[in-house]
């Protein structure tokens, strides 16, 4: 123990899961990230493109983060961003 700060045993610490959706067109890329999040322990979810993320949005209750590449094909990152944020205060608003 060092002076003036406090050591944690690793398994001592609770990591809270949080579950995470990757919107990704190059399948490999969001694959590759998939499997190093899933290694690190949180819950991945993976959309090709902007309309799979927003039906993923649509029917799973909750993310806690979204990870999306800037240039999708039918839009770009900030506009799906913007395109979900009702879809997310719909469900916040309703209870799920």
């Amino acid at each position: 123990m060092h002076r003036g700060t406090k050591m944690v045993r690793e398994s001592s610490v609770h990591r809270l899961k949080a579950w995470i959706l990757v919107v990704d067109c190059e399948p490999q890329s969001a694959d590759t990230l998939r499997d190093i999040l899933v290694t690190e322990g949180f819950d991945v979810e993976t959309a090709e493109n902007e309309m799979q993320a927003i039906d993923l949005l649509r029917s799973v209750q909750h993310f806690d983060l979204l990870i999306t590449e800037m240039k999708l094909p039918e839009m770009d990152g900030l506009e799906l961003l913007r395109m979900i944020r009702p879809i997310k205060w719909e469900q916040l608003t309703k209870g799920g």
